[in-house]
């Protein structure tokens, strides 16, 4: 373990770090971090046997820590590799996980919609997994306005051909859209309605979503 990868396996427990406000991370840059070791840090997050470390053991919290840094490096190297794990921390239902790799994600901004979009659209993927990439897909709008129109463009693409067995997906989705003030979706939003295809429970009746947007 080189000397850099070395303090972030000593940071610990990530609870203690402001794990729920980005602005308050550390800045993982400060310890000297630079592109040069992006294969480290994408080693330790695709790292399944890292994972499963006893929670007293600070590696516990590596990968954490790893992904954090990768954000802050806007490591688009790192796109892939963070896709790749969706799927492993939506099995374990990580929930830290769902937190904060769409943050990651959304620090590293518009290069990686075509992939957060492809991964979002393709109902091979779990659900579950795919409701990671909805909150990164709408994460990088947020984090860079510039990019709203071609990340509405991938959920226009997404309600074209919903996955209407995905309705808890969807109903989480629909949330996003209503926070990116997405009105020119209206009409495709309310064909997932009309299909069938929404969990009610998460996205509320049409009528209030249509109130929703008419007051936006």
């Amino acid at each position: 373990m080189n000397e850099k990868i070395a303090i972030l396996n000593d940071l610990g427990d990530p609870t203690e770090l402001d794990i729920d406000d980005t602005s308050k991370w550390p800045d993982y840059l400060e310890y000297g971090f630079t592109a040069l070791d992006v294969p480290d840090l994408i080693a330790i997050i695709t790292d399944e046997d890292l994972y499963e470390e006893p929670k007293d053991k600070h590696g516990m919290w590596l990968h954490l820590h790893a992904w954090r840094t990768l954000g802050q490096l806007k490591a688009v190297d790192a796109i892939d590799s963070l896709i790749s794990v969706f799927e492993f921390f939506s099995l374990v239902e990580d929930n830290t996980a769902f937190k904060e790799l769409p943050e990651v994600i959304g620090m590293i901004g518009k290069p990686a919609i075509e992939a957060v979009g492809n991964y979002l659209c393709d109902a091979s993927n779990s659900s579950h997994s795919r409701l990671i990439a909805n909150d990164a897909l709408a994460n990088i709008a947020k984090t860079y306005p510039d990019c709203r129109d071609s990340v509405l463009e991938k959920y226009k693409t997404y309600l074209s051909a919903p996955d209407c067995f995905a309705q808890r997906l969807n109903g989480f989705l629909i949330q996003q859209l209503i926070d990116l003030k997405a009105v020119e979706l209206v009409d495709s939003i309310r064909s997932l309605y009309k299909q069938g295809c929404v969990d009610l429970s998460v996205a509320g009746e049409l009528e209030d979503l249509e109130a929703t947007f008419e007051s936006k």
